[in-house]
């Protein structure tokens, strides 16, 4: 029962690991992403201006710049909230595992061990993820 009890905590521990890492990684991407598009809008709106007198026209590039550059970083930082979430689960399986490990709780880590792999391979392509 211990060592089952072990291994279930060391493959928990590699999914939050795995979780933690990815939710940072995709935070710097959306920040990242976010810059970027700022450094366009600021680009745009100074051609649009310097292209033609009307300011409407470099109101709409600034506009526009905002909703592509925004639109792109939403999409990172759902997929953090995924990994952080994921994250919190495995950790909240470790703690209950290692504060009473009942077979009863060894069964609910269990279930939850599962129900993060689903999560995982629902999520993730083919071949990613903690082995």
């Amino acid at each position: 029962m211990d060592s089952t009890i072990s291994d279930l905590l060391t493959r928990l521990a590699d999914i939050q690991k795995y979780a933690y890492d990815h939710h940072i990684t995709n935070y710097w991407i959306w920040a990242g992403l976010v810059i970027l598009s700022l450094i366009f809008v600021a680009l745009g709106a100074g051609a649009a201006l310097w292209m033609s007198d009307s300011k409407l026209s470099g109101t709409f590039a600034i506009v526009n710049g905002l909703i592509i550059g925004l639109n792109s970083g939403l999409g990172f930082g759902n997929s953090a909230q995924f990994y952080r979430q994921l994250a919190a689960d495995a950790k909240v399986a470790i703690y209950d595992l290692e504060s009473n490990k009942t077979s009863n709780q060894l069964k609910n880590s269990q279930e939850v061990y599962r129900q993060l792999q689903q999560k995982l391979a629902k999520d993730l392509p083919v071949g990613t993820g903690p082995k």
